[in-house]
């Protein structure tokens, strides 16, 4: 969900999830942490594919919190390769934020990894998993 920029436009979704899902229902959906996306900060990934040649460039903003990936690839048509550009952005949201937004009614708000464990916040992604 790191891939919606605004805040009040998260909570927004999550709150139309909550509406949507029956009783006892769960949505399970996980959060790029703000170290990750910070440690991204400068990284270059090159990633060679079958007819597919691709560059990862990513960035990190902390005035903003957003962070920007910009992607280059080359696509093999005939003897030629055709560039292409995309830069994908998102938004670091902190645990306490996710929270907040996920609506009051709901429960098991508890953020958990997959088989119960704690969340780690230096790993990659954080999970939660509200229930209706």
């Amino acid at each position: 969900l790191n891939c919606i920029l605004d805040p009040a436009e998260l909570e927004q979704l999550l709150h139309r999830v909550r509406r949507s899902l029956a009783a006892g229902g769960l949505f399970l959906f996980d959060v790029t942490t703000k170290v990750a996306l910070k440690r991204r900060q400068g990284c270059v990934q090159v990633r060679r594919l079958p007819g597919l040649f691709v560059v990862l460039e990513w960035a990190y903003d902390e005035a903003t919190g957003l962070s920007p990936m910009r992607l280059t690839g080359f696509v093999r048509q005939g003897s030629l390769h055709l560039r292409f550009e995309e830069v994908h952005v998102q938004r670091a949201y902190d645990e306490p934020a996710i929270e907040a937004m996920i609506p009051a009614a709901s429960t098991g708000r508890k953020k958990t990894l997959a088989l119960g464990l704690e969340p780690i916040f230096d790993s990659a992604s954080t999970y939660f998993v509200p229930r209706k």
